[in-house]
């Protein structure tokens, strides 16, 4: 089993509060052999117009060690496109996000060579105001 983000708690609270439901964490994908852990597995049900289904799968990084920045940013690119190709290798619909804190997103992800590789690379982040507990910003 993988060990907990410091700022996993947090990430789900913020989740919980926009009304989402928490499915599985860690959500653990099987795929050729291979076994990853992703933080997290959430749905929110819609019934505005009708009953529509949305479900997100996280993985959590809180870059909470700024000397780490560089190290946990690779690991987290990594972990992400091993993701998204597991998820599409299974057929699997689920939309891959990123969740990160708001002082890691200004610190380090809106630089602009980052901000321009996570672009290129597809990456979807979920922007978390940790001490409110509350979602910052959905970045597709």
């Amino acid at each position: 089993m993988p060990a907990l983000d410091s700022c996993e708690p947090q990430v789900m609270r913020a989740l919980e509060k926009a009304a989402w439901t928490i499915l599985r964490a860690p959500y653990y994908l099987n795929v050729a052999g291979l076994i990853f852990f992703a933080d997290l597995r959430a749905q929110q049900i819609q019934t505005d117009n009708g009953r529509s289904r949305r479900i997100i799968v996280a993985e959590i990084k809180c870059f909470a060690n700024e000397t780490n920045d560089q190290d946990e940013l690779y690991r987290a690119i990594g972990q992400y496109a091993l993701y998204r190709e597991a998820l599409r290798m299974k057929g699997d619909d689920d939309e891959l996000y990123l969740a990160v804190s708001e002082p890691a997103y200004q610190r380090l992800l809106r630089l602009h060579l980052v901000a321009r590789v996570l672009h290129d690379l597809g990456v979807k982040l979920i922007v978390i105001d940790l001490e409110r507990e509350v979602i910052f910003q959905w970045i597709e």
